[in-house]
């Protein structure tokens, strides 16, 4: 065990006994020095104290907290909870995990304090959407993709040279591999902005592709799919920065199928960049 280690052990198990021996507790947002909730009340405090065991987490949490604790009559004197889970203190050496989050929450919603919850429940029902939208994408890229996904995930999207050569040796026809990525690319979670990292990756490979490959696999007449792909990725800041002379060389009944086809979507996001890249001068495109 290295000594940062046995650093936190020390803390964790010391924290609950300190917590006890404080004369008051007050609770705020990290931001905001409104207090929520004060209290000198001893089983009140008792009760926290109980709630706050630790065990060791590596990772330090970038953000600055969900909930401040601040004491008097104990070092520390303040206390970060993050996302309901977890704690972090000046000498704590990064955060460390709680052993019951369920019982911090509850001591804060008897006193009225239900945001915490309210926000762990949000971040819970997100990674749970997360995790859904990852296995579906993954279940859908072509056999050659496949295997590289979770790295695709934690390198943001952008495309590695060894992704381009599995794909070129499985779809060695650019044209049947632009169609096989444009639908793959029209087949996101909808969004054109704040989608997940991965969707990236095919509009990083169909850069590749002139434009030639790309109208030939968009054809005279393209499902919803491929509408969607070929919007998107026309549409595309990264497009009108590096390509803003093939946007401008898009032929007329093409750019107005894909500007109808984005103008029929609820999303005003998607319909605002699509006239920007479609419908306005070339070259230009919201980023």
């Amino acid at each position: 065990m290295g000594i940062l280690d046995r650093f936190r052990r020390r803390e964790q198990g010391a924290l609950p006994d300190r917590v006890a021996a404080a004369r008051r507790v007050r609770c705020r947002r990290p931001r905001d020095r409104e207090i929520l909730h004060e209290s000198t009340d001893r089983r009140e405090i008792a009760a926290l104290a109980a709630a706050l065991r630790t065990e060791p987490m590596h990772g330090y949490c970038m953000c600055m907290g969900t909930l401040v604790f601040e004491f008097e009559g104990i070092q520390p004197e303040s206390i970060t909870l993050h996302h309901g889970v977890s704690l972090r203190w000046e000498e704590s050496g990064g955060n460390l995990a709680l052993l019951d989050p369920d019982a911090v929450m509850d001591w804060l919603s008897a006193r009225g304090i239900d945001f915490v919850r309210s926000e762990y429940e949000e971040d819970r029902r997100r990674g749970s959407e997360t995790t859904r939208e990852a296995e579906w994408w993954r279940a859908s890229l072509p056999a050659s993709l496949a295997p590289f996904f979770d790295e695709m995930w934690q390198t943001g999207g952008m495309s590695k040279p060894e992704w381009t050569a599995a794909v070129e040796a499985e779809l060695p026809d650019p044209v049947e591999r632009a169609r096989v990525l444009l639908d793959l690319f029209g087949s996101g979670v909808g969004r054109w902005s704040g989608h997940p990292s991965w969707e990236q990756v095919p509009e990083e490979l169909l850069m590749d592709l002139p434009l030639a490959v790309l109208l030939a696999a968009i054809g005279d007449a393209p499902d919803e799919r491929r509408r969607e792909g070929a919007a998107r990725l026309f549409s595309s800041w990264s497009f009108g920065r590096r390509r803003a002379a093939d946007r401008a060389a898009i032929p007329e009944g093409l750019r107005r199928r894909l500007l109808a086809h984005a103008e029929a979507s609820s999303d005003e996001d998607k319909r605002r960049r699509a006239r920007a890249a479609l419908a306005g001068a070339p070259g230009s495109a919201i980023r």
